[in-house]
């Protein structure tokens, strides 16, 4: 019985890395774009409601976005709601990991709540922001601030 030669060997490994590339993108997308922003339950208050729920509709908007998963959060967290902020920031730090802004926000949160924890996010915060000279500065100083 006659091999196979190379080209049948290359060919059958192409097909293998396309579909296995298809496959993981699928799933990537499907995990992306299938995660529903969080909105606090017990809002008595009907003008954060309001605010919120036009948020919250400004990121379904854009789902797969992530600064609309940071702004959202920034929200969020501008009415002390930081447990559902940070998963919005964990989701805009998947989205886009290049805006130091997200792990920042991050860090903020958790020099209140998991002060352990806090420097890596402002570590990572940092490192992103050298390249961005308008946030570079405040995150450093944040950054040693809470090396202290």
């Amino acid at each position: 019985m006659k091999q196979p030669g190379p080209f049948f060997s290359l060919m059958a490994l192409a097909v293998a890395a396309f579909a296995f590339i298809g496959i993981g993108s699928w799933l990537l997308w499907t995990l992306l774009a299938t995660t529903k922003p969080p909105l606090p339950e017990n809002i008595s208050d009907p003008e954060v409601r309001a605010t919120l729920d036009r948020a919250r509709a400004r990121l379904e908007q854009s789902i797969s976005d992530g600064k609309a998963w940071g702004d959202y959060g920034t929200v969020l967290l501008a009415n002390l709601f930081d447990q559902p902020a940070d998963f919005c920031f964990i989701e805009a730090i998947k989205r886009d990991p290049g805006d130091p802004r997200w792990p920042y926000a991050r860090g903020q949160i958790a020099l209140k709540r998991q002060p352990e924890l806090a420097i890596a996010f402002l570590e990572k915060a940092a490192q992103v922001a050298r390249s961005r000279q308008l946030y570079r500065q405040a995150f450093v100083l944040t950054l040693a601030e809470a090396l202290l």
